[in-house]
């Protein structure tokens, strides 16, 4: 059966819909009825990070780099800090996200970290991302360790199909 998306979730529309959502805050978050699928999502991919830099064939002397593809408002920073502590390397992430409020909301989140850069870039247009990246003025000089792009591919379609 074949269902159109709803408006809300066209490709044009994720901005707009993430920027109109409240800032609820850490308390609000914790006490929402899906806090457990929220703590549940988040371990889970600290376990991905934590696998998939464990393959590394040449782990991170210099800085520990990460791209964090629709970043949303940096939810995933600390995780990528941890990693870094642990690994005894400074990070160097960029975070890039279409919407101008959500990435507004990371620095507002995370200010002052060092090796933390964002940039507001659609990352499903070609190139746009990687221009990001380059204007982000970070050393990732050999490439990301790790790109990431959580719960945010279905964005990139514009049908069902």
């Amino acid at each position: 059966m074949h269902r159109s998306l709803p408006t809300a979730w066209q490709p044009a529309a994720p901005p707009a819909h993430y920027a109109a959502l409240a800032e609820d805050g850490v308390a609000a978050r914790r006490a929402s009825r899906i806090a457990g699928l929220r703590a549940l999502n988040n371990e889970a991919k600290r376990a991905l990070f934590e696998r998939a830099l464990s393959e590394l064939r040449d782990p991170p002397e210099a800085n520990l780099r990460v791209v964090d593809l629709c970043c949303g408002r940096g939810g995933d920073v600390g995780k990528f800090l941890e990693l870094s502590e642990d690994l005894g390397a400074p990070l160097a992430y960029v975070g890039i996200d279409v919407s101008a409020e959500q990435v507004s909301r990371g620095r507002a989140r995370h200010p002052g970290v060092p090796g933390v850069r964002w940039a507001v870039a659609d990352c499903f247009s070609p190139g746009k991302a990687q221009r990001a990246v380059e204007e982000a003025a970070l050393d990732m000089a050999g490439g990301a360790h790790l790109v990431s792009c959580q719960f945010a591919l279905h964005y990139a379609c514009s049908s069902a199909e």
